[in-house]
Protein backbone atom coordinates (compact mmCIF):
# COMPACT_ATOMS: atom_id res chain seq x y z
CA UNK A 1 0.00 0.00 0.00
CA UNK A 2 1.79 3.48 -1.22
CA UNK A 3 0.63 6.88 -0.19
CA UNK A 4 -2.20 5.87 2.10
CA UNK A 5 -3.85 8.92 2.27
CA UNK A 6 -6.96 11.36 1.49
CA UNK A 7 -8.19 14.55 1.91
CA UNK A 8 -9.67 13.50 4.82
CA UNK A 9 -5.52 13.03 6.53
CA UNK A 10 -6.47 9.56 7.56
CA UNK A 11 -3.11 8.08 9.03
CA UNK A 12 -4.06 5.22 10.52
CA UNK A 13 -5.42 1.41 9.76
CA UNK A 14 -3.95 -1.84 8.96
CA UNK A 15 -0.44 -2.01 6.64
CA UNK A 16 1.48 -4.61 5.11
CA UNK A 17 5.38 -4.24 5.28
CA UNK A 18 7.52 -7.34 4.10
CA UNK A 19 10.94 -8.25 5.39
CA UNK A 20 12.94 -5.41 4.54
CA UNK A 21 10.82 -3.22 3.78
CA UNK A 22 9.79 0.40 5.50
CA UNK A 23 6.94 2.78 6.03
CA UNK A 24 7.06 6.23 6.83
CA UNK A 25 3.94 8.27 9.01
CA UNK A 26 4.57 11.99 8.54
CA UNK A 27 1.75 13.14 11.41
CA UNK A 28 2.45 17.15 11.91
CA UNK A 29 5.49 17.78 13.55
CA UNK A 30 6.39 14.27 14.32
CA UNK A 31 6.78 11.26 12.30
CA UNK A 32 7.89 7.66 12.69
CA UNK A 33 9.87 5.74 10.23
CA UNK A 34 8.86 1.77 11.15
CA UNK A 35 11.23 -1.35 9.26
CA UNK A 36 10.67 -4.97 9.33
CA UNK A 37 13.88 -7.20 9.03
CA UNK A 38 13.84 -11.14 9.43
CA UNK A 39 13.83 -11.04 12.91
CA UNK A 40 13.40 -7.53 14.71
CA UNK A 41 10.88 -4.27 14.07
CA UNK A 42 13.15 -0.66 14.30
CA UNK A 43 11.11 2.40 14.88
CA UNK A 44 12.66 5.69 14.37
CA UNK A 45 10.47 8.75 15.86
CA UNK A 46 11.32 12.12 15.90
CA UNK A 47 8.71 14.52 17.29
CA UNK A 48 10.71 17.83 16.77
CA UNK A 49 8.90 19.58 13.46
CA UNK A 50 7.27 22.91 13.58
CA UNK A 51 3.87 22.18 15.96
CA UNK A 52 1.54 24.19 13.81
CA UNK A 53 2.24 22.08 10.83
CA UNK A 54 -1.17 20.59 10.45
CA UNK A 55 -0.39 18.00 7.55
CA UNK A 56 0.11 14.24 7.30
CA UNK A 57 1.18 11.71 4.87
CA UNK A 58 1.87 8.24 4.76
CA UNK A 59 4.63 6.56 2.79
CA UNK A 60 4.18 2.26 2.61
CA UNK A 61 6.29 1.07 1.85
CA UNK A 62 8.79 3.95 1.46
CA UNK A 63 11.18 4.27 -1.45
CA UNK A 64 13.90 6.11 -0.57
CA UNK A 65 15.59 5.96 3.09
CA UNK A 66 17.00 8.34 4.26
CA UNK A 67 19.32 9.40 7.60
CA UNK A 68 17.52 10.33 10.03
CA UNK A 69 18.05 13.56 11.93
CA UNK A 70 19.74 14.85 14.57
CA UNK A 71 16.64 14.88 17.34
CA UNK A 72 15.61 11.50 15.79
CA UNK A 73 15.28 8.74 18.19
CA UNK A 74 15.59 4.58 17.55
CA UNK A 75 13.85 1.53 19.50
CA UNK A 76 14.66 -1.97 18.53
CA UNK A 77 12.60 -5.02 18.88
CA UNK A 78 13.95 -8.15 18.79
CA UNK A 79 11.73 -11.19 17.68
CA UNK A 80 12.02 -15.34 16.78
CA UNK A 81 10.34 -13.98 13.64
CA UNK A 82 8.65 -11.55 12.28
CA UNK A 83 5.13 -11.18 10.52
CA UNK A 84 3.92 -8.23 7.89
CA UNK A 85 0.49 -7.00 9.48
CA UNK A 86 1.02 -3.88 11.10
CA UNK A 87 -1.74 -2.20 13.08
CA UNK A 88 -1.90 1.94 13.53
CA UNK A 89 -3.75 3.10 15.44
CA UNK A 90 -4.25 6.52 17.68
CA UNK A 91 -4.92 6.80 20.98
CA UNK A 92 -6.00 9.48 23.46
CA UNK A 93 -3.25 10.55 26.12
CA UNK A 94 -1.93 8.41 28.69
CA UNK A 95 -3.08 11.77 31.77
CA UNK A 96 -5.74 13.57 32.38
CA UNK A 97 -5.08 17.08 30.17
CA UNK A 98 -5.60 20.26 31.46
CA UNK A 99 -7.75 22.81 28.73
CA UNK A 100 -8.68 26.91 29.26
CA UNK A 101 -10.27 28.77 27.47
CA UNK A 102 -8.51 31.82 25.57
CA UNK A 103 -10.56 34.01 28.39
CA UNK A 104 -11.96 32.88 31.79
CA UNK A 105 -15.70 33.20 31.54
CA UNK A 106 -18.58 32.53 33.97
CA UNK A 107 -21.72 29.61 33.10
CA UNK A 108 -24.36 31.28 34.70
CA UNK A 109 -26.94 29.70 37.03
CA UNK A 110 -29.17 26.80 35.96
CA UNK A 111 -27.62 27.38 32.54
CA UNK A 112 -25.55 24.92 30.26
CA UNK A 113 -22.97 25.34 27.78
CA UNK A 114 -21.07 23.24 25.52
CA UNK A 115 -17.14 23.59 25.63
CA UNK A 116 -15.15 22.30 22.60
CA UNK A 117 -11.03 21.24 23.16
CA UNK A 118 -9.20 19.78 20.72
CA UNK A 119 -6.90 17.35 22.91
CA UNK A 120 -3.44 15.79 21.87
CA UNK A 121 -3.15 12.05 20.32
CA UNK A 122 -0.48 9.13 20.32
CA UNK A 123 0.25 7.27 18.24
CA UNK A 124 0.49 3.26 18.48
CA UNK A 125 2.10 0.30 16.88
CA UNK A 126 1.23 -2.95 17.09
CA UNK A 127 2.03 -6.12 15.00
CA UNK A 128 0.78 -9.53 14.47
CA UNK A 129 -2.87 -11.02 15.26
CA UNK A 130 -2.26 -11.12 18.68
CA UNK A 131 -1.57 -7.38 18.22
CA UNK A 132 1.41 -7.20 20.22
CA UNK A 133 2.22 -3.30 21.29
CA UNK A 134 5.68 -2.11 19.50
CA UNK A 135 5.40 1.61 20.73
CA UNK A 136 2.80 4.12 22.25
CA UNK A 137 4.02 7.47 21.90
CA UNK A 138 2.87 11.10 21.62
CA UNK A 139 2.37 12.76 18.21
CA UNK A 140 3.23 16.11 20.12
CA UNK A 141 4.95 15.74 23.66
CA UNK A 142 2.65 18.03 26.00
CA UNK A 143 4.35 19.60 28.68
CA UNK A 144 3.52 18.74 32.09
CA UNK A 145 1.23 21.14 35.05
CA UNK A 146 -0.31 20.04 38.16
CA UNK A 147 -3.50 20.60 38.93
CA UNK A 148 -5.55 20.40 42.18
CA UNK A 149 -6.46 22.66 45.39
CA UNK A 150 -2.68 22.34 46.32
CA UNK A 151 0.66 21.67 45.83
CA UNK A 152 0.03 18.55 48.01
CA UNK A 153 -3.76 17.88 46.62
CA UNK A 154 -3.64 17.14 42.93
CA UNK A 155 -1.98 15.21 40.02
CA UNK A 156 0.60 15.37 37.62
CA UNK A 157 -1.50 16.12 34.07
CA UNK A 158 -0.40 17.54 30.69
CA UNK A 159 -1.33 21.13 29.50
CA UNK A 160 -2.38 21.32 26.46
CA UNK A 161 -0.86 23.88 24.28
CA UNK A 162 -4.49 25.26 22.29
CA UNK A 163 -7.27 27.09 23.90
CA UNK A 164 -11.07 25.52 24.33
CA UNK A 165 -13.76 27.25 22.69
CA UNK A 166 -16.81 27.93 22.92
CA UNK A 167 -17.82 28.11 19.06
CA UNK A 168 -17.42 24.75 17.18
CA UNK A 169 -17.07 26.35 14.39
CA UNK A 170 -13.73 28.42 16.02
CA UNK A 171 -11.99 25.23 16.75
CA UNK A 172 -9.60 23.95 13.79
CA UNK A 173 -9.29 20.40 12.54
CA UNK A 174 -5.85 18.86 13.15
CA UNK A 175 -4.72 15.16 12.14
CA UNK A 176 -2.98 14.97 16.22
CA UNK A 177 -5.58 16.05 17.87
CA UNK A 178 -9.09 14.69 18.84
CA UNK A 179 -11.97 16.95 19.56
CA UNK A 180 -13.66 16.68 23.18
CA UNK A 181 -17.46 17.98 23.99
CA UNK A 182 -17.81 18.44 27.62
CA UNK A 183 -21.42 19.97 28.68
CA UNK A 184 -21.04 22.53 31.18
CA UNK A 185 -23.97 22.51 33.74
CA UNK A 186 -24.63 25.06 36.55
CA UNK A 187 -27.33 23.59 38.63
CA UNK A 188 -26.51 26.04 41.63
CA UNK A 189 -27.53 29.30 42.63
CA UNK A 190 -24.07 31.32 41.51
CA UNK A 191 -21.94 32.09 38.38
CA UNK A 192 -19.64 29.60 38.24
CA UNK A 193 -16.31 30.59 36.69
CA UNK A 194 -14.25 28.20 34.31
CA UNK A 195 -10.36 29.16 33.90
CA UNK A 196 -8.90 25.69 33.56
CA UNK A 197 -10.70 22.37 32.91
CA UNK A 198 -8.91 19.00 33.95
CA UNK A 199 -9.86 16.53 31.09
CA UNK A 200 -9.46 13.04 32.23
CA UNK A 201 -9.10 11.73 28.85
CA UNK A 202 -7.21 8.08 29.75
CA UNK A 203 -11.42 7.30 30.94
CA UNK A 204 -12.54 8.53 27.25
CA UNK A 205 -13.17 6.38 24.04
CA UNK A 206 -11.79 7.74 20.61
CA UNK A 207 -14.13 7.45 17.94
CA UNK A 208 -13.86 8.18 13.73
CA UNK A 209 -16.55 10.39 12.25
CA UNK A 210 -17.55 9.61 8.49
CA UNK A 211 -15.66 12.50 7.74
CA UNK A 212 -12.60 10.72 8.95
CA UNK A 213 -12.49 12.89 12.03
CA UNK A 214 -11.22 12.01 15.37
CA UNK A 215 -13.53 12.74 18.91
CA UNK A 216 -13.74 11.52 21.79
CA UNK A 217 -17.14 10.37 23.61
CA UNK A 218 -19.16 13.70 25.39
CA UNK A 219 -17.90 14.91 28.76
CA UNK A 220 -21.26 15.91 30.98
CA UNK A 221 -20.22 18.17 33.85
CA UNK A 222 -22.40 18.81 37.06
CA UNK A 223 -21.65 21.62 38.88
CA UNK A 224 -23.44 23.18 42.10
CA UNK A 225 -23.49 25.06 45.34
CA UNK A 226 -21.70 22.43 46.91
CA UNK A 227 -17.77 23.25 46.38
CA UNK A 228 -17.11 19.52 47.34
CA UNK A 229 -18.85 17.48 44.39
CA UNK A 230 -19.09 17.70 41.52
CA UNK A 231 -20.37 15.02 38.63
CA UNK A 232 -18.71 13.75 35.48
CA UNK A 233 -20.50 11.72 33.11
CA UNK A 234 -19.46 10.24 30.06
CA UNK A 235 -21.95 9.05 27.30
CA UNK A 236 -20.85 5.41 25.76
CA UNK A 237 -20.85 7.28 22.13
CA UNK A 238 -19.83 10.30 20.21
CA UNK A 239 -21.08 13.39 20.23
CA UNK A 240 -23.80 14.48 18.48
CA UNK A 241 -21.80 17.05 16.79
CA UNK A 242 -19.73 13.77 15.29
CA UNK A 243 -22.73 12.72 13.17
CA UNK A 244 -22.24 8.95 12.52
CA UNK A 245 -19.16 7.53 13.93
CA UNK A 246 -17.12 4.10 14.82
CA UNK A 247 -14.95 3.66 17.48
CA UNK A 248 -11.19 3.19 17.07
CA UNK A 249 -9.56 3.05 20.47
CA UNK A 250 -10.98 1.74 23.32
CA UNK A 251 -10.51 3.63 26.83
CA UNK A 252 -7.29 3.16 28.86
CA UNK A 253 -8.66 3.30 32.20
CA UNK A 254 -12.16 2.16 32.92
CA UNK A 255 -13.72 5.36 34.93
CA UNK A 256 -14.39 4.27 38.98
CA UNK A 257 -16.90 6.50 41.11
CA UNK A 258 -13.98 8.26 42.30
CA UNK A 259 -13.51 9.98 39.07
CA UNK A 260 -17.11 10.18 38.33
CA UNK A 261 -18.00 12.06 41.21
CA UNK A 262 -14.99 14.86 42.68
CA UNK A 263 -14.28 17.93 44.61
CA UNK A 264 -15.18 20.73 42.14
CA UNK A 265 -11.41 22.19 42.73
CA UNK A 266 -10.21 19.08 41.58
CA UNK A 267 -12.08 19.51 38.37
CA UNK A 268 -12.48 23.40 37.78
CA UNK A 269 -10.33 26.54 38.64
Amino acid sequence: MTNRLDDNLVWWGNFSLAQGESGLWRIGPASFRIERLKCEWRILYDCSGEPQDNNAEVLVPLAQVTQPGPASSLTRFGAGGTVESLQISPALADRPVVIRPEVPFFVLPNEEVNFYAGTPLWFRVEVGKRRTLLQDAPIIRPSDTWFGPSTMEGELCYANRLFGKLEISELSFRPHRATTVILLRNKGRKSIRLERFNLPVPNLSLYQSAESRLWTQQVTLDLGDDEHTASLGFKPVAPAAAGKAKIVCEPRLKPDQNILTRAMNYLIS
